[in-house]
């Protein structure tokens, strides 16, 4: 799945989600995990109206699948993946960088004077990851990415796909186990 939101004023971004069901085979451990790449925009070409993503800053996450059951919960009950999960926030750790991630209920603003505002009006989920710097933790950035109604509806049926991928090679691997203590 992929979706492009880009806009005049630079500050989109793109969003792709793909998902490994690979069995164990060999002694080789199979990969069941979703990948989420964020892009942020870094152009605009007003000829052709399209937004510019190629050498914009990039995020990729690995999610496990509870925390994809989380995603989908979330959506199910209208609430956060943080809240979906009953944790404080959603944290990755890697050797060199790690991410903060947010997913929630994302309401519609409204410029009143210089200010924007919140509404009561919602639109859809807000995806938000900052990648940090373990080294130097001023060395950080956030992409995130608004999802209207029709793409939540999108994100479920490819979460809900690669769940039961996951849950097939899952169940592949035990009945190989089984087979093979016989």
């Amino acid at each position: 799945m992929q979706l492009y939101k880009p806009n005049r004023a630079n500050k989109g971004s793109a969003l792709s989600v793909n998902y490994s069901a690979k069995t164990d085979k060999d002694g080789q451990k199979g990969d069941k995990s979703f990948y989420f790449q964020l892009v942020s925009q870094n152009g605009w070409n007003d000829q052709t109206g399209n937004g510019v993503f190629k050498d914009g800053k990039k995020i990729i996450t690995k999610f496990a699948p509870h925390e994809i059951a989380g995603i989908l919960s979330a959506i199910k009950r209208n609430t956060s993946l943080a809240d979906a999960m009953s944790v404080k926030y959603i944290y990755h750790d890697g050797d060199k960088f790690s991410s903060n991630i947010t997913f929630e209920p994302h309401f519609k603003s409204e410029k009143k004077g210089d200010e924007w505002i919140k509404t009561n009006i919602q639109n859809g989920f807000m995806l938000r990851v900052t990648k940090t710097d373990k080294q130097n933790q001023e060395n950080k950035y956030t992409i995130s990415i608004g999802l209207n109604w029709a793409e939540v509806e999108l994100l479920k049926v490819v979460l809900k796909d690669g769940l039961s991928h996951i849950a097939n090679a899952l169940y592949a691997e035990n009945i190989g186990l089984v087979s093979k203590k016989k």
